[in-house]
């Protein structure tokens, strides 16, 4: 998957498990950017904690470590 970011680049994620109704991803070695030094979406984990919810948690790296979780919640009304 390729995250269209508004930190002006393009992430690609791919696949890395599927466990307990969670899909998680990762950024891909194929993505076309330096990890290792540009801020960039890294992960993005999908639940479904509720019939009604969809729950996405993005975490952005920033010089190659871990620098905060986004996380929003969709719910049916």
């Amino acid at each position: 998957m390729v995250h269209y970011c508004m930190l002006a680049n393009q992430p690609k994620l791919e696949l890395k498990g599927m466990e307990g109704g969670k899909i998680q991803m990762e950024l891909s070695k194929s993505s076309p950017l330096a990890a290792a030094k540009d801020i960039h979406m890294h992960a993005l984990d999908l639940s479904t904690p509720a019939p009604d919810q969809l729950v996405q948690e993005w975490t952005c790296f920033k010089d190659g470590k871990p620098n905060g979780v986004t996380v929003f919640t969709l719910k049916k009304e």
